[in-house]
């Protein structure tokens, strides 16, 4: 095995593990308690690969009765070494105000697109809630993570795209 494969068995491995006790010991006993159905989803989605790296993002979907939850973890690995990158290095201070007017735009799109009403304040919400960690790599660039309800009352996952030609113009200003 390389040094990815054995950090990718183990790493999500115990992901998996401890995702089946959490549904098995507490959602199921919570779901029983209140007579209501339960169901848990851990799903690892391989979203860009290249020779040096693998981005990864895990969506966890936990509900019970009418209560759902949808979170997504991304995680960007070195393939050489086997070790996960920290991605908030990968971006200096003044990125995010560089980040902005290109995270709005594609959000403000999104949302058209999937006919999904943002909340009047989203743009700050935007803001408030960027986490320079909280992306993902893929084909056309960046995806940013945001979580479920934080947008728009949609419960699910919003992730605004950076296109890769948009990045470039967003590093020279950061540097």
């Amino acid at each position: 095995q390389t040094p990815l494969q054995k950090s990718f068995s183990k790493y999500y491995g115990g992901m998996r593990s401890g995702f089946l006790r959490f549904a098995k010991e507490s959602l199921l006993k919570r779901a029983a308690n209140q007579n209501v159905p339960f169901g848990a989803v851990l799903k690892a989605v391989v979203s860009y690969e290249n020779k040096s790296v693998v981005s990864v993002y895990v969506d966890a979907a936990v509900s019970t009765g009418d209560a759902r939850t949808i979170t997504r973890l991304p995680q960007l690995w070195d393939k050489k070494s086997g070790t996960l990158i920290r991605t908030e290095a990968l971006f200096l201070k003044r990125a995010k105000s560089a980040l902005m007017p290109l995270l709005e735009k594609s959000a403000l799109s999104r949302a058209e697109s999937a006919a999904v009403p943002l909340y009047s304040d989203w743009r700050v919400l935007l803001n408030k809630h960027f986490d320079k960690k909280a992306f993902y790599l893929s084909p056309r660039g960046l995806a940013f993570i945001y979580s479920a309800g934080v947008l728009s009352d949609k419960n699910e996952v919003f992730p605004v795209q950076v296109a890769q030609n948009d990045l470039t113009a967003v590093l020279k200003e950061s540097a």
